[in-house]
């Protein structure tokens, strides 16, 4: 019953024989496989995790390669509970582990931190302490948020952590495989692979550093399914980030930020602001090249799910593959059904993670911070010094309006439409790309932003037209509050739920009374198959709050068609199926 351990080749093992092997246990071997994967009991000082900070220190230097060490391992510390569990592929570079672990822990704080120097420089400039610039045919300008608010951004977003961390502030912690198992003692190293399960039961969330080779890749797939079989895998709990798409986001929030600065320095030498535009145009085009990648990426992610298999993943190490395969077979009995698990529970978080829009709408607001939210501050810098009051009043509301509502639109536009047609190649795609984005995102954006501008310097002597951008104004902002404010209580509330459900403590569903005890399997074993209806579908009665509601037995036992009587004869052991698949589903 036990070929699983001793075979050559995973091709030689079929779904009928895996789950022959599993099926012969006996349930009290059963449960107390799971409770060794899932349970740290006797083993508490195993479970560790490192401060982020020094995760991220000297820009990520621990994530340049696997090797560890006792100094790295002494990073760590033994804690009751991890704030998140960091799932990740070591063949990804250094530096985009960096971006995408600095975004998603960094990127609120960094962008309250620009917001904050902005307005810094704002009230400074306008109590003269700042100058402002006077061209000789113009208006008079100010500088100061753009030239400050972006450079802030990025360096609280990948040093803040850092900068923290000396200052004994408080951060969460971490678990990364190479500093939280230890890398040169073999036998504490191989409890704490085994424990990888437990580790992630006691994890408030799993953050996983999304690339193409992820899927791919078999221990990332064991810790997905450890997860899977422990936790409900909402959005809330299961974090998804896409490295190359945070790359995209940092790369445009740069070059937004590029374009202000040449915008600051032809300002001041009276040169043609043209070139400004140009830099801006070559950005957009850049921009698009990305997100047409990205929706190639997208698709085939979604492929990947669709067609998911296990057995087609790689691994470095040939020997881990058995080791991996025999926690699974303790999980869940058979591959295949661990297959449809990825691909049942898999698909609905990594939509909402990659759905037609890639980012929040707080993305793309700071986006359009980074373009206009910074100029419609420097307009309001200059208003005590402004020989055009009205002017420099509409010119703020302008581009407020255009960094709450107009750019978020285009990015989004641009994204739902970068979607279509990605079978095209050569020519086709560049004429689509060029067309559809100059066609129904540029020209319509370049026309309402001429039709804006007008209204701007009409408003310096026209009342309906300062009315008219008043309205605009007060409709951006009101709608940027609401929808902010619905997207933070949506989350309190989902979190609040997920709480409630889970009992407040995800370690009492691993060492508590909910895990089904050997009497309980016992009695399970006796029940479920009197009514000869029950052989297709049996309802869980165990009190282990189950991800996945109900289970059916036929695709529970070793992914085969046949109904449990069928199997039951094939593996001789009619019982212990459904007891292992009652108990087990319920875990």
């Amino acid at each position: 019953s036990f070929q699983f351990f001793t075979m050559t080749s995973v091709d030689d093992f079929t779904s009928r024989e895996w789950s022959h092997a599993t099926s012969c246990r006996q349930p009290s071997r059963q449960y107390s496989e799971v409770m060794e994967l899932l349970s740290l009991e006797g083993c508490e000082d195993l479970c560790r995790a490192v401060p982020l900070p020094f995760v991220l220190r000297n820009c990520a230097k621990i994530w340049a390669n696997s090797k560890g060490s006792p100094k790295s391992y002494a990073l760590s510390s033994p804690v009751s509970h991890i704030h998140s569990f960091i799932s990740h592929n070591w063949s990804v570079g250094r530096f985009r582990k960096w971006w995408a672990l600095s975004f998603h822990f960094n990127f609120q704080i960094a962008a309250a931190s620009s917001l904050m120097a902005t307005v810094l420089v704002t009230i400074l400039t306008m109590l003269g302490i700042l100058p402002f610039v006077r061209p000789s045919d113009d208006h008079i300008k100010g500088v100061w948020s753009r030239a400050v608010g972006i450079p802030v951004f990025f360096l609280v977003l990948l040093f803040g952590r850092n900068i923290a961390g000396y200052f004994n502030i408080r951060s969460p912690k971490v678990f990364v495989d190479k500093l939280c198992i230890h890398q040169s003692n073999k036998k504490i190293q191989r409890q704490g692979i085994m424990k990888l399960g437990a580790f992630l039961a006691h994890s408030d969330e799993m953050l996983i550093l999304y690339t193409n080779v992820y899927l791919q890749k078999l221990w990332t797939v064991y810790e997905v399914a450890a997860f899977l079989l422990q936790q409900s895998a909402s959005a809330y709990n299961m974090k998804v980030v896409p490295v190359s798409l945070v790359g995209m986001l940092l790369a445009a929030v740069w070059w937004s930020y590029l374009q202000g600065v040449t915008g600051i320095f032809l300002l001041i030498s009276e040169l043609n602001l043209a070139w400004s535009g140009l830099i801006g145009t070559l950005g957009g085009a850049c921009y698009t090249a990305a997100v047409r990648t990205w929706q190639r990426d997208k698709l085939l992610m979604q492929e990947r799910l669709l067609s998911f298999a296990v057995r087609e993943c790689r691994c470095t190490v040939d020997g881990d593959r058995h080791i991996i395969y025999s926690n699974i077979a303790a999980l869940v009995q058979a591959l295949d059904v661990f297959d449809q698990i990825v691909r049942d529970e898999l698909r609905p978080v990594f939509k909402a993670a990659f759905g037609w829009c890639s980012f929040e709408y707080y993305h793309y607001i700071f986006i359009g911070f980074a373009m206009t939210g910074t100029l419609a501050l420097d307009y309001i810098a200059i208003l005590p010094f402004s020989d055009s009051p009205r002017f420099h009043v509409a010119g703020a509301l302008i581009w407020t309006h255009w960094t709450l509502i107009v750019w978020p639109v285009i990015f989004t536009s641009l994204e739902i439409l970068m979607s279509f047609k990605l079978s095209y190649t050569g020519w086709k795609e560049l004429l689509f790309s060029v067309g559809a984005s100059l066609g129904l995102v540029v020209f319509p954006a370049g026309v309402y932003e001429w039709l804006t501008l007008y209204l701007m310097e009409k408003a310096a002597d026209s009342n309906a037209a300062l009315a008219l951008i008043l309205a605009l104004g007060i409709i951006s902002i009101t709608w940027a509050i609401a929808a902010l404010y619905k997207d933070a209580c949506g989350a309190t509330r989902e979190r609040r739920r997920r709480r409630q459900l889970s009992g407040g403590n995800v370690v009492k569903k691993v060492t508590g009374s909910a895990l089904p005890d050997e009497e309980k399997c016992s009695t399970l074993q006796g029940e479920g198959l009197e009514d000869e209806n029950q052989t297709n579908k049996v309802e869980m009665t165990s009190s282990w709050p189950c991800h996945r509601g109900q289970l059916d037995c036929e695709t529970a036992v070793g992914g085969s068609s046949a109904p449990i009587g069928e199997e039951a004869e094939a593996t001789g052991d009619e019982s212990n199926d459904v007891c292992l698949d009652l108990s087990l589903a319920s875990i």
